[in-house]
């Protein structure tokens, strides 16, 4: 996982949300079911997001560092 995941959810919450918006003006009849799906759509990107910020924090990157470090130092 990786901060292009976090930022490619994000993004499909923005997209989600201006195409929801795009079928309110131009649809207003389908208004409720657009508004309904994107809200859904963006819940669950945002836990999607949540869970990978998450993984960002906790990962063994230090663990990572010191055997690289200690494997350098042997050579």
């Amino acid at each position: 996982m990786s901060h292009l995941d976090i930022g490619a959810e994000l993004f499909a919450i923005a997209a989600t949300v201006c195409y929801a918006d795009t079928i309110e003006r131009e649809h207003p009849e389908r208004k409720s079911e657009a508004l309904e799906l994107a809200e859904l759509s963006c819940e669950q990107a945002k836990e999607r997001a949540e869970t990978l910020f998450n993984e960002l924090w906790s990962n063994r990157d230090d663990d990572s560092y010191a055997a690289a470090q200690r494997v350098l130092a042997r050579r």
